[in-house]
């Protein structure tokens, strides 16, 4: 019997932090990248590569700072954990440049702090259409308002932070003031790019690394090849899940008159830079690719980002990277076994410190093999605080402004459909059982399954009732169809009121022979009393109140 004891469904989306664009081996090609996942040549010697270059917009660019080009099809993959069509945006080409007209009064965008800064600004190239000014934000810092040029773009600063920021994903927002217009699609402003980094490194020739400026065809002692070329300081940072047997290879060059040095390193999450590869090379006439190959095996699993650096550089040139491509070992890529028994179980009420790995591990051997055989997401966030919502999203893949159940009023509307639906479709069967009010019926969760039972937390019946229930349920269909796939959805109420009492435990507690009150109400009223209790040696819960 093979049984998936737990499944994450996650709705994959555009978000706007370093990282959230992870592509693996397996991902297909951008748009427009056909040939970036195939191999360079054809024969059975060819490992299959992917290009880097083909996947640049995914990637964080640095220079003097963090650079965001709006002007670009990718600018929407960091629109700060918003979900499209973006609306408020429409791309515009002129002077053989791209743009974009701002067409909504705010526009976030999410970027990636390598290390903890201080005193950072915000400069934008813009100019203005309906607005003339523009609030500045970070986070939730307010950096004042800029004015914009009306005539031709400009690069206007506003003012320094007040505080750090820290390592780790931020905002930076703008606000445009001005009256909307009477004719539809009409841009509050047009915008080039948004840069965030320290005042003074931002020079009046200030030349901002964007695609159409760091990708260029590089021919050294004859040999061309497609690279990303950059100034010093200048950073090339992409989110990258290696598998056993893949490189990272490229060539490394000097584009230019001049010399410099060429550092190759990659961070995983939590753990210190490592540095993969560093040379020098040098231009002129002298100037000859350097052939890098550097294997990756050792994060094999890991999320990490791989940064392409120019460190240092004296001349007037650029230190190119030749085509840099992520190479595999393995001529047929892994397949991913399908499960055909999928479990979801959902914990509610439940604190992390009362679950291993955080807290004890006692009494949990089904989770302690789980955690041994699976991943544990520590950064994991819900797509929301309220209940209802994130259920939704897990049995239907979709964030709650699609699926529309975004407080406890809401109603899984029949135009969305569940994996529960899905899988009927393909000839599966599912079933749901639930001891949590905030997923039953009356929320439109009981659409599409073969069962569903709800199992209300006033009866009388224990907190792991769904779960016997479900084994139940789970064990009669293996038996009756075993080469049909099923779903098993299980939403399970933990350490909070109503606490699961028997009858006949609730006869035997002290004091004896007592007609009072025994219910949630009551538990509130003596943690009521234990609070008000001055010195916290006198805050102990007697037998009786337990």
């Amino acid at each position: 019997m093979r049984i998936l004891s737990l499944a994450l469904l996650c709705s994959l989306f555009a978000v706007g932090c370093e990282g959230c664009a992870l592509r693996t081996n397996q991902d297909n090609a951008l748009p427009g990248a056909a040939s970036s996942s195939t191999p360079q040549a054809s024969g059975p010697d060819v490992a299959p590569s992917q290009s880097l270059l083909a996947q640049l917009g995914y990637c964080s660019i640095s220079y003097e700072g963090v650079l965001l080009d709006l002007g670009t099809p990718f600018a929407n993959v960091r629109r700060s954990y918003s979900v499209g069509p973006f609306d408020d945006v429409s791309n515009i080409t002129r002077g053989g440049k791209t743009y974009i007209a701002a067409l909504g009064r705010e526009l976030s965008y999410g970027f990636w702090l390598q290390h903890e800064s201080a005193s950072l600004s915000v400069a934008l190239r813009a100019r203005a259409g309906l607005s003339e000014r523009v609030s500045v934000y970070l986070d939730d810092e307010r950096l004042g308002v800029v004015r914009l040029p009306m005539s031709d773009f400009a690069t206007v600063v506003s003012a320094e932070s007040h505080r750090s920021l820290a390592l780790g994903s931020h905002t930076v927002t703008l606000r445009f003031e001005g009256r909307r217009a009477p004719v539809e699609q009409t841009p509050y402003a047009e915008l080039d790019w948004v840069w965030v980094g320290n005042k003074a490194d931002l020079t009046a020739n200030y030349s901002p690394p964007t695609l159409d400026d760091i990708v260029a065809d590089v021919a050294l002692s004859g040999e061309p090849q497609r690279s990303l070329v950059l100034r010093a300081p200048a950073a090339v940072r992409c989110a990258w899940r290696p598998t056993r047997g893949e490189t990272l290879e490229m060539g490394l060059g000097f584009w230019g008159q001049g010399q410099g040095t060429a550092q190759l390193r990659a961070v995983a999450e939590g753990e210190a830079s490592v540095t993969l590869a560093e040379h020098a090379v040098q231009g002129g006439d002298q100037a000859a690719w350097k052939q890098v190959s550097v294997d990756l095996s050792r994060f094999e699993g890991k999320a990490i980002t791989l940064e392409l650096d120019a460190t240092q550089i004296q001349g007037s040139g650029r230190i190119a990277f030749g085509e840099p491509a992520i190479r595999s070992a393995n001529q047929k890529r892994p397949a991913i076994a399908q499960a055909q028994n999928v479990v979801l179980v959902l914990a509610g009420g439940l604190s992390r410190s009362a679950l291993p790995p955080w807290g004890t591990a006692q009494g949990f051997r089904g989770l302690l093999e789980l955690i041994h055989q699976g991943v544990i997401f520590n950064g994991y966030r819900a797509h929301s605080t309220v209940v209802t919502s994130v259920v939704a999203s897990l049995l239907t893949g979709l964030p709650p402004r699609l699926h529309a159940v975004e407080d406890m009023s809401s109603k899984l509307p029949d135009s969305v459909f569940t994996i529960a639906e899905t899988l009927k479709q393909h000839g599966g069967h599912s079933a749901m059982f639930t001891g949590v009010p905030t997923s039953f019926a009356a929320f439109g969760f009981d659409r599409g399954w073969d069962e569903f039972h709800e199992i209300s937390p006033v009866l009388d019946q224990p907190a792991t009732e769904p779960l016997t229930r479900a084994s139940d349920w789970l064990a009669q269909q293996i038996n009756k169809a075993p080469s049909e796939k099923h779903l098993l959805v299980v939403h399970l109420r933990g350490g909070h009121p109503p606490w699961d009492l028997s009858r006949e435990e609730t006869a035997s507690l002290p004091p004896e022979e007592y007609a009072g009150m025994l219910d949630a109400r009551r538990g509130g009223i003596i943690l009521s009393e234990l609070r008000g209790q001055p010195a916290n040696s006198r805050r102990r819960m007697r037998a009786e109140d337990w």
